[in-house]
């Protein structure tokens, strides 16, 4: 098959055989004992062990397109997988057992990628910390495609598409929503506050990027 949409009814009850190839990410799913928060080594390990669940996303265009701004109308369609078996294992392949699709709208994929940023962020600064000997340009180019529109988008194309009045006005239903993704963009801006003085100080044209913006806590 030559695309990633889900196969129709004629193609899964032809008498031919098909083929479908993508790249599906492994879904994190932490064992009951872990009751409490947990390091990142323990995380890293279950990120791609004894993995069942696996998930494909691709982006969709519902409504006018936006040039000034692709977030406004950006959905995406996830697809999940369920395996009979945990993966890895010693099996040569493994029976899905289960398919279901989900539609993240543009607000909850704006907070889902923030939420995947900050994690990012916390992790990169803990290394930092833990080896101060690390360079700090990996991190100091994240925090600008953060805050910096011309690099990856900012978060002034959210602000743009989903704190104006009449995005407001229009979606009532979205309230906890957008306080939700302005309150994990003030988080940003609040965690870079804190932290010791030599990340600061080589952060600080990117820092006052961000103090420069009216998210504070």
């Amino acid at each position: 098959m030559k695309t990633t949409s889900a196969p129709g009814e004629d193609i899964k009850n032809s008498s031919g055989q098909y083929v479908q190839c993508f790249t599906v990410k492994p879904k994190l799913d932490l064992p009951t004992k872990f009751h409490k928060p947990v390091s990142e080594q323990i995380l890293s390990f279950y990120r791609v062990n004894e993995v069942q669940r696996f998930e494909y996303s691709r982006p969709i265009r519902k409504g006018e397109k936006n040039p000034d701004n692709e977030f406004a109308n950006m959905w995406i369609e996830r697809t999940i997988y369920v395996t009979g078996y945990k993966l890895p294992g010693i099996l040569r392949w493994f029976e899905v057992k289960s398919v279901f699709m989900v539609e993240i709208s543009p607000l909850e994929n704006a907070i889902e990628t923030m939420h995947l940023t900050n994690d990012k962020i916390n992790n990169m600064v803990q290394q930092h910390l833990n080896d101060p000997n690390l360079p700090i340009n990996p991190l100091s180019m994240l925090l600008n495609g953060i805050v910096d529109p011309a690099v990856m988008g900012g978060f002034t194309n959210y602000e743009k598409a989903f704190f104006a009045e009449k995005y407001i006005h229009d979606h009532p239903e979205d309230h906890e929503k957008i306080e939700k993704l302005k309150d994990l963009i003030a988080w940003q801006v609040k965690q870079i506050a804190k932290e010791p003085s030599d990340i600061q100080k080589q952060l600080s044209v990117t820092f006052n990027k961000i103090q420069a913006t009216k998210y504070s806590l």
